[in-house]
């Protein structure tokens, strides 16, 4: 139960993406780019920052709901109805893109001039190859793995010793999610009063009370955690993918055994910290400002 809110908000965050960032077959400024590598980071960067952004937003219209009706559940509404509208926006918006990939595939367009700007980037890129050993390369496809499947695994492996997080969870942000949940027209009265931190912003609580609304029930132990670890995945894909778009496959291993190699990750992961939100934030508008500096101005809408 709980992957279907997690694919309503990596949906409606996919599309968002899409509408005001189209995209352009790997458009970054790395040697891997145009690749199969190429287009992989770009799709792993776009899905990350999906999930994120999209959870970051739907809790924003939860905010908006118990605003307005006291309650999370006519936000569940409206999420479903954003993810849905955006889901057939890809749809169409593939449909489109496969038409136009079936006319520039023609055999017309497929033999690049010698003298253009494709032919060279395609010599050059067949050259580094040939002077870099073999062993190398698969050395550092082999690091990424490695990095990313420990950086997926601690976490787990963390949160199953102490299913409840740690200080900050059970001290603020799990009994603020429950009344969040639970207390009706009197939420804002129970958290102004809360006294540990009332002031604090409220994105943690209200993606886990929103994941409990789905289940049903504020006793799921994944759900906190859930929530916690899709934000920390999202993380690892904007590092792994901005990096490997900009700077090739060789950067995007260096960056993931560099985050691999920080304990606090999986730990603040498996804790239930708001850090996790705040990384997340903090590393996608980076990866959005270099992105937009490598796009050409008329693409998407701004």
């Amino acid at each position: 139960m709980l992957a279907i809110p997690l694919l309503l908000a990596g949906v409606f965050g996919f599309a968002l993406l899409e509408l005001a960032h189209p995209r352009r077959m790997a458009n970054g400024s790395s040697s891997d780019a145009g690749s199969g590598w190429g287009v992989f980071f770009e799709l792993l960067l776009r899905l990350s920052l999906g999930l994120g952004l999209g959870m970051s937003l739907q809790s924003t219209v939860a905010y908006v709901s118990l605003l307005t009706t006291d309650s999370l559940v006519p936000g569940l509404v409206v999420e479903t109805i954003l993810a849905v509208a955006g889901a057939v926006f890809l749809a169409v918006r593939g449909q489109k893109r496969a038409s136009v990939r079936a006319w520039t595939d023609s055999p017309e367009l497929s033999q690049a001039s010698p003298a253009s700007d494709d032919y060279e980037a395609a010599r050059v890129g067949f050259w580094k190859k040939m002077t870099s050993p073999i062993w190398v390369d698969r050395l550092f496809t082999l690091s990424l793995i490695i990095s990313v499947g420990v950086l997926a695994t601690l976490p787990v492996i963390r949160w199953v010793q102490a299913p409840h997080g740690y200080w900050d969870a059970w001290q603020m942000w799990t009994p603020k999610a429950l009344i969040l949940f639970r207390a009706g027209g009197e939420w804002a009265n129970r958290l102004s009063t809360f006294e540990t931190h009332p002031s604090y912003p409220l994105l943690v609580p209200l993606t886990t009370a929103r994941l409990w609304t789905w289940v049903g029930t504020p006793f799921h132990l994944g759900a906190s955690f859930a929530n916690s670890y899709a934000y920390a995945m999202s993380t690892l894909g904007v590092v792994v993918g901005a990096t490997g778009l900009f700077g090739g496959k060789r950067a995007a291993a260096v960056a993931a055994a560099a985050l691999a190699a920080v304990p606090a990750f999986p730990a603040w992961t498996a804790a239930m910290y708001a850090d996790l939100q705040v990384s997340f934030h903090v590393v996608a508008l980076t990866a959005l400002l270099a992105w937009s500096a490598t796009t050409p101005r008329s693409a998407g809408l701004v």
